[in-house]
């Protein structure tokens, strides 16, 4: 009887397996969402159909979603590895590939990256506006220790250390944040395990270094913030896309990550007037950097509103790199109508080894205010004052 079974099922199995080839293939194409462009208007002498079929393969197959899910969990679960794109270290602490790779501490890339930052200095400068370069070490720098049977990271510490030495050479302020984020790491994580950002504790640690290092002019009035914890957050992290999908997380055993958000919100005594319309100097320390600075989870500017007693004008976007941001804020109306008397560039070193981040970078022109990227000021100041309120 067993061995009749054993039969049974061995010649089931690739009958279930067509079955299901056939049934796939045909919810495929019979689809209207993926339905194959016509012959005549795809060159096959130029492998136009065969690419939309490897496309509708890879993006549409049914069941491909959690299919990929489960594997990424078994191996992830039996290897304790991820796919490109991830390097796992051990207690389930998770890296960007980005840090790891051969230009990490390329000279060249690390010479072009202090000049374009010494020339939006002297930019700055022509205008008599302060900039202060915040450089974030990488994260498998700051924790190594979970990296030493997998990865060497010196090459990471040595970028960060030329970094600075290369600014300060140039007569770039910097405010240095590898020595706090470190010696914060015994107060808790001043990074996500799962995420490539920072936590709130290490944006709060760098914003209280940059309050004792940086010192705002002297005609700027002092203002009082109160924090507040506004709201918390359960997320997955972004770095677990590259282990296995996020339905699937808890299946291999990730746990997810959990923030308290908080905001500053100014004090202002029963004698005072509030302007309810700001001024010329509302925004007397404008904010520029990446996702760390961007996403208010975060909490970055909120911290640095505290600790500089001054109102922080958030100009960091998601997904740009730390150059983009920069030049749209050179480039636009608000350092042309309201100039701020500081920016703060946060800059996070990993995006030192790509070659790209300078790319977005505006050509010279004439008239450099001709077809230039604006900011409305008053929808971001809007935001702002909604964001916060």
């Amino acid at each position: 009887m067993i061995v009749k079974i054993a039969n049974a099922f061995r010649l089931l199995t690739p009958a279930l397996f067509i079955g299901y080839a056939v049934y796939a293939n045909a919810s495929l194409f019979l689809s209207d969402e993926t339905k194959l462009q016509s012959t005549s208007e795809r060159s096959l002498l130029e492998g136009g159909l065969t690419r939309e079929f490897e496309e509708i393969y890879k993006t549409s197959l049914p069941h491909r979603e959690p299919a990929v899910g489960l594997l990424g969990a078994a191996r992830y679960l039996t290897l304790g590895v991820g796919k490109k794109g991830v390097v796992v270290g051990d207690d389930e602490w998770f890296f960007t590939e980005e840090e790891f790779g051969p230009d990490i501490n390329s000279e060249p890339l690390i010479e072009r990256s202090v000049a374009e930052i010494a020339a939006v200095k002297n930019e700055l400068g022509s205008r008599n506006i302060k900039l202060v370069l915040v450089p974030l070490p990488q994260k498998s720098d700051i924790y190594s220790e979970h990296l030493e049977t997998v990865s060497d990271t010196s090459n990471a510490i040595s970028q960060y250390h030329q970094f600075v030495s290369r600014l300060q050479s140039q007569g770039i302020e910097v405010v240095d944040t590898r020595d706090t984020m470190m010696s914060a790491k015994s107060e808790g994580n001043v990074f996500f395990k799962t995420d490539t950002h920072w936590t709130p504790l290490g944006a709060q640690k760098v914003a209280a270094a940059i309050e004792q290092d940086m010192s705002l002019p002297d005609d700027l009035d002092s203002k009082s913030f109160k924090l507040f914890s506004a709201e918390e957050e359960t997320f997955w992290g972004d770095l677990v896309n590259f282990v296995t999908g996020q339905d699937y997380g808890k299946l291999a055993g990730i746990d997810q990550e959990h923030t308290n958000i908080w905001r500053a919100e100014e004090e202002v005594s029963d004698n005072a007037t509030l302007d309810l319309f700001g001024s010329e100097d509302s925004f007397p320390v404008v904010l520029v950097g990446t996702s760390y600075s961007a996403d208010t989870r975060w909490s970055f500017a909120e911290f640095l509103k505290k600790d500089l007693k001054a109102d922080v004008l958030n100009l960091a976007e998601k997904a740009k790199g730390p150059g983009a941001p920069m030049y749209a804020f050179l480039h636009g109306d608000i350092l042309k109508d309201t100039p701020p008397r500081v920016v703060i560039w946060e800059f996070p070193t990993r995006y030192l080894a790509q070659k790209g981040i300078w790319d977005e970078k505006p050509q010279p022109k004439d008239d450099t205010s001709a077809g230039a990227e604006t900011v409305d000021l008053n929808l971001l100041s809007k935001e702002q004052s909604d964001e916060h309120s």
